[in-house]
């Protein structure tokens, strides 16, 4: 019997020699049911003479001692610790590097939020992802986003500020952190989260990496938060896995003038959730997650004295409140009395129910 560590040795091996062809290793795995094996079948592959001189020249064993050293794990996609959200996804990887500070059983126990964006982002969209960011990972989420510049930046910095925990998934093998001037952000993220990847030590962040991890953070997550993306932006093809993989998305609105936001105002036009708080967020997933998720608050901010004393009448009913008993004890014309309802219903401090106005929230 092959024991794990020959598997993880030689799927190490495998992903260096096949340059981290998920799709073309997932069908030899298929065929000969180990990495091992498929290692001993190289030379009997037909396969092109660039990938037969790799295999000559790697040393698997040489290879994960690098590993080892720089104390990344790697977990292979049959091993319990593998995120089991991700296995479920169409094309998930067969294996993950992983560099964490965190016992490994706590990196991906908590429920997932994807928060991702253009890298060329406005303040707007930069306060959003740190907030949300903030607010979600303060109530337990994992923030999960590509450790790029702009959104994914702000989205890892907000989850460390919330005391939480968040994922950075790269395009690059983990010893190559890109972009360089995270470096020291990705240090925090170690401590407080995980960096991970799909790709070997020494893999270079090229073009097409890109998309293919874009998979990895959707794969993790429970939805996908686009804070701000134009047309052709990364974080789009995020969400478009994200409805592959039946992910909630949801998409913060942006000014119609805002080329920056084109791309959010196309996906909902396309059904994703248009969210303005973290509430809107927590709706659509409650029955999904195991956290205790907060009550949401309402401030009461009055425009006036007449709304406030309109919503004292209704708050210190009993059983609820009629219209004209309303206009009858404020002594407020009916005219005025009805725009302050329309107004205090649509803040959400009142109800109207069968005739009756019931307040929904105390002082």
């Amino acid at each position: 019997m092959i024991s794990l560590e020959k598997e993880k040795i030689y799927y190490n091996a495998l992903n260096l020699i096949f340059e981290t062809n998920y799709l073309f290793l997932k069908k030899l795995y298929q065929k000969f049911g180990s990495f091992v094996k498929i290692y001993q079948e190289i030379p009997n592959l037909s396969v092109s003479q660039k990938i037969f001189e790799r295999f000559k020249k790697t040393d698997p064993f040489l290879e994960f001692e690098k590993l080892k050293r720089k104390k990344i794990v790697l977990i292979l996609f049959f091993e319990k610790n593998f995120p089991k959200i991700l296995k479920e996804t169409q094309n998930f990887p067969l294996g993950l590097y992983v560099l964490s500070s965190l016992p490994l059983k706590e990196i991906f126990y908590s429920p997932s939020i994807a928060v991702v964006g253009t890298r060329k982002a406005t303040n707007y969209g930069k306060e959003i992802a740190k907030r949300f960011s903030f607010e979600l990972a303060s109530l337990g989420f994992n923030i999960i986003s590509g450790l790029a510049s702009g959104i994914d930046t702000c989205a890892h910095q907000g989850a460390i500020e919330g005391r939480g925990k968040t994922i950075a998934v790269l395009g690059s093998g983990i010893d190559l952190i890109y972009p360089q001037i995270n470096l020291s952000l990705s240090q925090k993220i170690k401590n407080q989260g995980a960096i991970i990847s799909e790709y070997p030590l020494g893999s270079p962040p090229m073009p097409y990496h890109f998309p293919e991890r874009n998979r990895i953070i959707s794969g993790l997550s429970l939805g996908i938060l686009v804070v701000e993306a134009p047309k052709k932006s990364g974080a789009l093809i995020t969400a478009k896995f994200g409805l592959e993989d039946g992910r909630e998305i949801f998409t913060i609105p942006g000014s119609i003038f805002w080329k920056n936001f084109e791309g959010n105002h196309n996906l909902i036009k396309k059904g994703a959730k248009l969210v303005e708080n973290i509430e809107d967020v927590l709706e659509e997933i409650k029955d999904q997650v195991q956290i205790e998720l907060p009550k949401k608050e309402i401030r009461l901010t009055f425009k006036n004295n007449q709304e406030k004393e309109v919503f004292e009448i209704i708050k210190n009913s009993n059983e609820g409140i009629e219209f004209d008993k309303i206009s009858i004890n404020s002594k407020i014309s009916p005219e005025k009395v009805a725009s302050i309802l329309s107004l205090l219903e649509v803040k959400g401090f009142i109800k109207e129910i069968k005739g009756k106005y019931y307040p929904l929230t105390k002082l």
